[in-house]
């Protein structure tokens, strides 16, 4: 029998444009190639935070870096000259655990959360309104925020006071009242500790807790007060729901 002829990355690249090789073909050769993996290098480290990072995300095109850290900064990285572009001391009061930017806004609209419970919506055109444009409806930590790809004025949160909250920023820019319920999403029985959006559905909502457990939801079916639409999902629902099946979630146990 043969021996079968190592995988090469370069060898798919070199042959592609005679054997038609295919996005799949080039995507496995990468993964099982040794000497591929033995030629990535660091690029370089970038001494941005004087603390733990602990949230990094790109802007949709790929051009820049967002972080957050312990330092209660908000840092933007060009990723092709790798220069600072913004450093920004946000109003957290705690380390600063997620950062996005908000879809289709120029790179200049920035929702984060923090240790403290404050989720703040940063425009970096007006910065001086930072301080006003505070959402303070979280009980405890905020762990992760997340956007909805295609919309520039929605995005939810989650925390440890066991809740999913939707914010529209057309309804609202600033929230001060604390528990408040209007843009509860879902509330559950366990701390929330993280969630996202599927990039392709933005409808499926997926949610991480304490329970271990993950969650999926379509947001089709839910709603909050503040949208006019009630269909957002309290504890009682939750134990209700979660005691049998229904159509609108899935649970997938850790």
């Amino acid at each position: 029998m043969k021996p079968k002829r190592p995988v090469s990355v370069f060898r798919y690249l070199n042959d592609q444009p005679y054997l038609g090789a295919n996005r799949v073909t080039l995507y496995n050769s990468v993964k099982g190639s040794l000497g591929f993996v033995q030629r990535l290098g660091l690029l370089k480290e970038l001494p941005v935070h004087h603390g733990c990072v602990n949230c990094i995300c790109w802007s949709d095109n790929g051009d820049l870096l967002l972080s957050g850290s312990d330092d209660q900064r908000l840092v933007i990285t060009n990723a092709h000259t790798l220069k600072g572009v913004t450093d920004y001391k946000t109003s957290h009061r705690a380390n600063i655990f997620s950062a996005k930017f908000l879809p289709n806004s120029g790179d200049h609209n920035i929702v984060s959360c923090s240790g403290d419970g404050i989720i703040l919506f940063t425009d970096l055109t007006r910065t001086s309104d930072i301080h006003t444009n505070q959402f303070n409806c979280h009980t405890g930590t905020t762990y992760d925020v997340t956007t909805v790809p295609g919309e520039p004025y929605t995005f939810l949160s989650c925390g440890e006071d066991s809740t999913v909250r939707c914010f529209d920023l057309r309804i609202k820019e600033s929230c001060y009242r604390m528990d408040c319920t209007e843009d509860v999403l879902i509330s559950c029985q366990r701390a929330v500790t993280a969630l996202t959006v599927n990039g392709t559905a933005p409808h499926e909502l997926a949610i991480g807790s304490s329970d271990s457990t993950v969650r999926i939801f379509d947001r089709r079916n839910l709603g909050t007060k503040s949208s006019g639409s009630l269909h957002s999902i309290t504890r009682q629902h939750f134990h209700q729901l979660f005691g049998g099946r229904v159509f609108m979630s899935r649970e997938v146990l850790g």
